[in-house]
């Protein structure tokens, strides 16, 4: 919670309970579209501990994206199971970098003119060069 804080805000988070970091990430979220990028996971054993991290997520504006990175299909099907979505999983073994490139640019921008994220390619091929991923 405090590392995904820290990238929203870029800076340390003041707060040391769990209840008050969830409210100030809900909060900064609040009304904005975001991108969240969880990146080579490995944890699928410990429910409680994704219901913690993902509850202030619930709530992120329609049209956000969660992707999550994991080389194992249990982790993707916990996630999914805690967020209460649909699963729709891409395994991307063996596309080369042009198709990631793609694939991130139709679910980070979806939706969206073209004219207005032009500027976000650059950092969205650097990303896609360094993925493997499961979307949902």
């Amino acid at each position: 919670m405090k590392k995904i804080l820290e990238a929203v805000t870029k800076e340390k988070p003041n707060a040391d309970t769990l209840e008050a970091l969830q409210q100030i990430l809900k909060d900064k979220l609040g009304l904005n579209k975001v991108l969240l990028i969880l990146d080579d996971v490995w944890e699928d054993s410990k429910m409680i501990e994704w219901e913690t991290l993902m509850a202030p997520l619930r709530s992120i504006q329609r049209g956000s994206k969660i992707l999550l990175t994991t080389r194992m299909r249990s982790v993707a099907d916990m996630v999914t199971c805690v967020m209460r979505s649909r699963k729709d999983y891409l395994h991307l073994n063996g596309l080369n970098e042009d198709e990631n490139f793609m694939l991130f640019k139709k679910y980070a921008f979806d939706g969206l003119n073209s004219e207005d994220y032009a500027h976000l390619l650059p950092i969205a091929e650097k990303i896609a060069k360094s993925f493997m991923a499961v979307l949902w």
